[in-house]
């Protein structure tokens, strides 16, 4: 079933340079090309005025065979899985002391908290 999208010719295209990929996405869409076999993501930004109409156009589509969205998958699964370490006090997402560190709500930001095992 990737055959058809493998051997596409737009399948490797890039973007110009110019092109503003830095956005927070506000709506995700997925869908299926089934002839040539590609998924397409599409991504809307979240500051877009038109966000909401369907009809609008995404302000970015990726395609990839079914293949390279399950290697993906796989990979998002393993970062997500390794996360941050979560604070003992408050729960939160701490970041390495390289980033500044936890200040932790509950000791009112006072010192910085540090992650088991960190030394």
């Amino acid at each position: 079933e990737d055959a058809a999208a493998a051997s596409s010719a737009d399948e490797d295209r890039e973007a110009p340079p110019l092109t503003r990929v830095d956005f927070k996405a506000g709506r995700l869409g997925l869908r299926h090309n089934d002839p040539r076999g590609i998924f397409i993501v599409e991504a809307h930004d979240i500051e877009s005025p038109d966000i909401m109409d369907d009809e609008a156009p995404p302000d970015i589509a990726l395609w990839a065979p079914r293949s390279r969205l399950e290697r993906f998958a796989e990979q998002a699964l393993e970062v997500c899985a390794a996360g941050r370490p979560l604070c003992p006090l408050c729960g939160a997402p701490m970041d390495s002391a390289e980033r500044g560190g936890h200040r932790c709500p509950r000791v009112n930001g006072s010192r910085a908290v540090r992650a088991p095992g960190a030394g």
